[in-house]
């Protein structure tokens, strides 16, 4: 039986993976059952939270590499940190990967 993940996303999903124990959802939406996440948000089995202050663009592909969550997309920012298309989640902040 299917059942909604709170009220679901304010847009398009576009990748899911698993990191941490936590569903990932990224695409190009801003909110996720009225939580702001901008384009990447947690679900926990039943509430949505932010990893950071998300992206400024749309996640459109999702990985774990060397226990990171690794998210690509149109994003130019993640977190707030300077991040060309690629970035690197450690649970706690954002990094870019490389130049």
């Amino acid at each position: 039986m299917w059942s909604p993940l709170g009220t679901g996303v304010s847009h398009i999903v576009w990748t899911m993976t698993v990191y941490d124990g936590l569903l990932i959802v990224g695409g190009s939406f801003l909110s996720a059952s009225g939580v702001t996440v901008n384009g990447i948000g947690a679900w926990d089995g039943s509430d949505w939270s932010a990893l950071g202050s998300g992206m400024n663009g749309t996640v459109v592909t999702l990985t774990v590499f060397e226990d990171k969550l690794i998210a690509g997309g149109t994003f130019t920012a993640a977190g707030g940190v300077s991040a060309n298309h690629i970035a690197a989640w450690d649970g706690t902040n954002w990094a870019p990967l490389g130049s």
